[in-house]
């Protein structure tokens, strides 16, 4: 899954243009966690429906964080077309259990498939 970085700043209007669901990866540089979190994701093939997914510093995203009660990094969050609604994904970091908890989050987002 290729994780395009974004700036903090230009994360509300990405997010507000989106005409599918946008995965969110909140991470900082000193982290070790996140590299890791970043590594696996990259070997993950990006699932269906998915329509981007941006790497954003945690440090440049403060409302986010604050909006969204996240304490630690790394932090997930899938957010529908437009912006809206939010799912927070919560999975260990292992490939088997972030593909799952990506596409339950996609489906609370988007509703069941037809």
């Amino acid at each position: 899954m290729n994780i395009s970085p974004l700036p903090g700043f230009r994360l509300d209007r990405a997010l507000l243009a989106a005409r599918a669901p946008v995965l969110v990866v909140l991470t900082s540089p000193g982290c070790g966690a996140c590299r890791h979190l970043l590594r696996l994701l990259d070997g993950l093939a990006a699932p269906a429906g998915l329509g981007a997914a941006y790497g954003v510093d945690a440090g440049e995203a403060g409302g986010l964080l604050e909006e969204h009660g996240i304490f630690h990094l790394p932090a997930l969050l899938l957010a529908g077309p437009g912006g809206d609604p939010v799912a927070r994904i919560d999975a260990k970091a292992r490939a088997p259990a972030l593909t799952a908890a990506l596409e339950a989050a996609l489906r609370s987002v988007t509703g069941p498939s037809p």
